[in-house]
């Protein structure tokens, strides 16, 4: 931390000070889901039929990626060979 933002925190009131360490934590959360590995679902691809697809989000996959390309989510393929 530098002085500039040493600063600003001494500052900080308590309250705003708890409300940030909140909003930090929830982000975390949210980091730490993402993260952990989540099996692929089916999705509708309109008239092509089904494909594999983010759990989270619903994206289609074409093939098989470790991240969900439109929101990061981490896919576990192990039960597809």
């Amino acid at each position: 931390m530098n002085n500039k933002e040493y600063t600003a925190t001494a500052n900080l009131g308590v309250t705003e000070i708890l409300e940030n360490m909140k909003q930090y934590m929830v982000e975390l959360l949210k980091l730490q889901k993402r993260s952990t590995p989540q099996k692929p679902v089916m999705v509708n691809v309109g008239h092509n039929g089904k494909t594999d697809g983010c759990p989270v989000c619903g994206k289609d996959f074409w093939e098989k990626v470790n991240f969900c390309p439109n929101c990061g989510q981490a896919i576990d393929w192990s039960d597809f060979k």
